[in-house]
């Protein structure tokens, strides 16, 4: 009853003050709540971040906890409360969590918590709708190169600088790089040398560690070989 009471309170708590995390109109699948020690959460395995507050997970985030680490997963859609226990990392899907490595507790139902959740999800959807339309349509505007090429001698790949608030990820196939904000115009970045003479690329945007801005379309980046410099 206590345990129920104190994510009642959580939840209410974040309807109004959490910050969501935004991935393309996809609805968040798990409410993580409760973290203590080191607990990390990553949108593609790769890059990690650590759990600071109450956090939205998405389909194919992972979690992760460290010696110390311990949290517990709200799923909204199987209506369970999963406890995640120490050294543990795990998949987050719609039907269920899949372990990677470690140990999850036995989940609980969380039934009588599930109308409740599910309004205060779709309170703070509206809230995050109004807010991403409002970054994205007045304060972020990002254009890039449709189709650019590098050199060794000329690796940087430069874009317009949206704000010096807004930090920003270079997405060059299947490598993510991280670029810091700045409070100059350009953002400029040298890309490191690539094993393939062509690529997709993509700049996406941040604004406090969540995606704000990422283009539906890729473009092309290009790298012009050693051989190909020669006349």
């Amino acid at each position: 009853m206590k345990k129920c009471a104190t994510i009642l309170i959580m939840l209410a708590l974040i309807a109004i003050f959490s910050n969501v995390a935004i991935a393309s109109g996809d609805d968040p699948i798990v409410l993580l709540i409760e973290a203590k020690g080191s607990v990390f959460y990553s949108a593609d395995g790769q890059k990690w971040k650590d759990v600071h507050r109450n956090k939205f997970l998405f389909e194919n985030w992972r979690v992760k906890t460290g010696a110390d680490g311990t949290c517990m997963l709200l799923n909204r859609q199987t209506e369970m409360l999963e406890p995640v226990n120490s050294n543990t990392e795990l998949e987050i899907h719609a039907e269920g969590t899949k372990v990677i490595k470690g140990t999850v507790s036995t989940p609980e139902s969380a039934k009588n918590l599930a109308g409740f959740f599910k309004r205060k999800f779709v309170n703070v959807q509206k809230y995050t709708g109004v807010r991403r339309y409002d970054r994205k349509s007045k304060k972020v505007k990002l254009l890039t190169v449709e189709d650019i090429t590098l050199t060794d001698d000329y690796p940087d790949l430069v874009w317009e600088n949206a704000g010096a608030k807004y930090d920003y990820q270079l997405l060059v196939g299947k490598k993510i790089f991280e670029v810091p904000g700045t409070d100059k115009n350009m953002i400029r970045f040298p890309v490191p040398r690539m094993e393939q003479d062509q690529s997709k690329y993509s700049v996406q945007v941040l604004f406090d560690e969540e995606i704000i801005y990422a283009p539906r379309k890729k473009s092309i980046l290009r790298w012009l070989t050693d051989i190909e410099k020669k006349p």
